[in-house]
């Protein structure tokens, strides 16, 4: 069974992204997308609501997959 996922909208300044991308924890990390931007079930926005940080071994755990 397909899980349905709508993507929540908001209005953010590329300053607002920028600051975010600025608060890296440490070199050790990458910035996710916790809704792939590129997925065959859904597409997630370049948002801070959309953003984690993961360490570079757990982002390519990851991948391009959508984890509930």
């Amino acid at each position: 069974k397909r899980a349905e996922t709508r993507a929540k909208l908001s209005i953010e300044t590329w300053s607002d992204i920028a600051k975010f991308i600025e608060s890296r924890p440490s070199e050790d990390h990458e910035l996710d997308h916790i809704v792939p931007l590129n997925h065959p079930d859904v597409c997630g926005l370049h948002n801070t609501w959309n953003f984690q940080w993961l360490t570079k071994e757990e982002n390519t755990k990851k991948s391009n997959k959508l984890v509930h």
